[in-house]
């Protein structure tokens, strides 16, 4: 791609983001009661992945899907992860300015998926991640995420890493065509593409994950790795759009 398409791109990319910031508004003004709920939590994540699929929708081809899922990153992503990824690999930004992400931050509220905020962000920063390296990279930056994690009181997550491997798919099937994004933006449910969490081990520190899964080339880590894949292919014949 050459600086014209890059440019084109860039520009689509922040039409979406024009659209989910005009979501957020949207939301922050209503009431929190009866018709006019505010939407928080995965309710909040689905109209912000809707809204995202309905402005790219009618882009040029060659740059809606990609849009969208660059967009995901900030729509989703409170914490910066596309940043400290964009600093540590030396890669292209999603294209967010400072300003861009003051505003952000002011509007969006807390999006979640399957209750956590963390996750959402982790799905949205892996399906960007997967237009900017491929999948395989995308895969290889969760993991080495999760291992720096490891040495800090975070710890080593695979909820975290579920959630990677859940928008890396995401961004696989869209740009594939098998998730339209005029369906999606009628459709979009977190529980049809990040499956439940529910008992992954978190918080590991490097002593915990060394004693329990020796190291990412031994069999017990890939055990796991083959349940998370597992459960995000169980959805995937109930999460997807189906095509005219």
């Amino acid at each position: 791609n050459g600086p014209e398409a890059q440019g084109t791109l860039e520009e689509a990319r922040q039409t979406v983001v024009v659209a989910i910031l005009a979501a957020a508004r949207d939301n922050a003004g209503k009431r929190t009661s009866k018709r006019k709920a505010r939407l928080e939590g995965d309710r909040l994540s689905e109209r912000y992945v809707r809204a995202a699929a309905a402005a790219a929708a009618g882009m040029d081809e060659a740059h809606r899907e990609k849009a969208f899922l660059l967009a995901l990153a900030t729509a989703l992503d409170r914490s910066d992860l596309i940043g400290k990824y964009s600093t540590a690999w030396n890669l292209g930004r999603t294209g967010e300015s400072d300003v861009e992400r003051n505003e952000r931050l002011a509007l969006i509220g807390r999006p979640a998926m399957r209750g956590r905020e963390d996750l959402a962000a982790h799905f949205g920063v892996s399906a960007a991640l997967t237009v900017l390296t491929g999948p395989g990279w995308a895969e290889s930056l969760g993991v080495g995420k999760e291992l720096r994690d490891a040495k800090t009181e975070s710890g080593f997550s695979f909820s975290d890493l579920c959630a990677d491997l859940a928008g890396i798919r995401f961004a696989q099937r869209v740009q594939a065509g098998e998730l339209p994004l005029s369906e999606l933006a009628d459709e979009f449910r977190v529980d049809a593409h990040l499956p439940d969490v529910s008992g992954l081990p978190d918080g590991l520190s490097e002593e915990d994950f060394r004693s329990r899964y020796g190291s990412i080339g031994d069999g017990r880590f890939t055990e796991v790795l083959g349940e998370i894949r597992g459960r995000i292919a169980q959805l995937e014949e109930g999460g997807r759009v189906k095509e005219e």
